[in-house]
């Protein structure tokens, strides 16, 4: 059984409120990738996200997608690392959109 991430969106709100760092993990196409995101700007939340995608190619293409979605210039708060590419500035970055290699590599 899939849940829809849009029936948790307020209890993440929340969860983003009140930890510093909250983990998200659902099945594929749940929504984790862009309709969380969608309505976490719709209610006006920044935070810094870190998406992982398991392939170069899909962290490349979504953080694309997410700007041409949003109408925001590529590359300005959402961007993409993969492998030694880093196509990012940490200060500016707020969605950055990586293979699970590299968040392996911050977190270990």
């Amino acid at each position: 059984m899939h849940i829809c991430i849009s029936k948790l969106i307020s209890k993440i709100i929340n969860s983003i409120n009140s930890n510093c760092t909250v983990l998200i993990s659902g099945a594929t196409r749940c929504g984790k990738v862009l309709k969380f995101l969608n309505d976490c700007m719709s209610k006006k939340k920044f935070c810094n996200i870190i998406v992982t995608q398991p392939r170069r190619i899909a962290a490349i293409s979504v953080s694309k997608q997410v700007n041409r979605e949003r109408s925001w210039k590529d590359g300005l708060l959402v961007r993409y690392q993969v492998g030694h590419k880093k196509n990012y500035d940490p200060s500016k970055t707020k969605i950055l959109y990586c293979t699970t290699g590299i968040f392996k590599h911050y977190f270990a």
